[in-house]
């Protein structure tokens, strides 16, 4: 209803005050002047009162709503990765992505605030995964150089076994 008499210019307007040339000619008249505006200002501070509860209301009613679907997601995030349901893994997890993101994808702190769908921090997981992959597959390869060739065990085969089936 407010909304519709905010959209109707129903708003009650802000009164001006009776002018002191009215006190001087008519003093009855000021009178009643400044007693319309006092109702007048009261009209519009009850509006105005109205209003303010209506936005806390809202506001209120939108931060529920808010946390409700982060705690769903939060569920749906620990079913695909136990180590979220835990809290005190999830906060170091939460900080790792955050840190890993910054690092890695220069994401600042309002980018990664938006991060809310259970989706998008698996997304987010795994990218971040494969970057320290690729990072770290340099090091890999020199470990590898270095190393002895592996040699598959198997029986020893008999000097004359060929021989012996041909």
């Amino acid at each position: 209803q407010m909304m519709q008499q905010i959209q109707n210019g129903e708003v009650p307007p802000v009164p001006q005050y009776p002018s002191e040339e009215l006190r001087a000619s008519d003093p009855l008249g000021y009178l009643e002047q400044e007693a319309e505006y006092r109702r007048a200002i009261d009209k519009r501070q009850n509006f105005e009162q109205q209003l303010q509860v209506q936005m806390q209301q809202q506001t209120q009613q939108k931060q529920k709503q808010e946390q409700e679907f982060l705690s769903q997601q939060a569920m749906r995030l620990a079913e695909w990765m136990p180590e979220f349901g835990d809290p005190e893994k999830r906060s170091v997890f939460i900080q790792e992505i955050a840190t890993k993101a910054k690092k890695h994808y220069n994401l600042s702190d309002e980018q990664i605030g938006t991060v809310k769908h259970a989706e998008e921090v698996m997304v987010l997981n795994d990218a971040l995964k494969w970057r320290e992959l690729q990072a770290n597959k340099g090091k890999a390869k020199q470990k590898a150089e270095g190393a002895r060739p592996v040699v598959k065990p198997a029986a020893k085969r008999a000097a004359n076994a060929g021989k012996v089936s041909r």
